[in-house]
């Protein structure tokens, strides 16, 4: 499932291609997306991101949000456009066509209104003591409370076994026994680890592709993510997988504690 760097990513390269122009037409392969025809004409006016979600910021003040969950994805193709067997929903513009792929069906479009203020790239240290306050409130595992989608917007499984890793924390910690200087560390950890994984275009362990169809690059660095039974990077022991809180989790026993 892409995450908040792979949805950044669409967002940085989609923006320059369609702010500021009209969309020609619209078609829709899946009838139960919905029916969007009366965006036709108008302008897009931004392109956003929210958490994991992509905002399409219109002239009319609405906002036409697409959710790609797990296999969704959104391509760009210049010149006459040809639909694949997967294809869901396209946009035309004078400079090209956007479309949303989606071979197990579970993306979704809905046309709303603005999604409002926009969070941060990710929250930010002025966020800690709420976040201190939430985790003192709860005993589920510090992986768990990284993945809610409340707190951390955008990040989820890949990130969260990278982020946790970097900073030495376990996955299995309850989350209300993590020290104040242990977030700091986190904190500081994750902002580089996401921004890299932007500028790599994303990460590619499946089927991720960016918007002209390109496989990111972030694979190649992951520390501890998709390694069970390779050797730690830092300490050479060899890496843990184990199910915590329903997700696959990936870990070093030795460097996080």
């Amino acid at each position: 499932m892409p995450e908040l760097p792979e949805i950044e990513t669409i967002r940085r390269q989609l923006k320059p291609l369609v702010e500021g122009r009209a969309i020609r037409g619209c078609h829709v392969f899946d009838s139960r997306l919905g029916d969007f025809s009366d965006i036709v004409g108008e302008v897009v006016e931004k392109v956003n991101r929210v958490g994991k979600v992509l905002e399409i910021l219109l002239s009319s003040a609405r906002s036409l949000v697409i959710q790609l969950r797990m296999s969704g994805s959104l391509f760009w193709q210049e010149g006459y456009f040809i639909p694949s067997r997967y294809s869901r929903f396209a946009l035309f513009f004078d400079t090209g066509t956007l479309e949303l792929n989606d071979p197990r069906r579970f993306a979704t479009v809905a046309l709303r209104e603005p999604l409002g203020a926009h969070e941060s790239f990710f929250p930010g240290i002025n966020d800690l003591p709420w976040i201190l306050a939430q985790a003192a409130r709860r005993r589920i595992t510090v992986k768990e409370f990284l993945l809610d989608q409340r707190f951390f917007p955008g990040l989820g499984n890949i990130y969260a076994c990278e982020i946790l890793f970097a900073a030495g924390l376990s996955p299995e910690r309850k989350v209300c026994d993590v020290k104040e200087a242990e977030w700091l560390s986190l904190w500081e950890k994750a902002l580089p680890i996401l921004k890299n994984a932007v500028s790599r275009r994303g990460t590619t362990v499946s089927d991720w592709r960016d918007l002209f169809g390109e496989k990111g690059e972030n694979q190649r660095y992951l520390m501890v993510y998709k390694r069970n039974g390779a050797p730690c990077r830092r300490c050479g022991s060899l890496i843990v997988w184990k199910k915590i809180g329903g997700r696959g989790t990936y870990y070093c026993a030795i460097c996080q504690e």
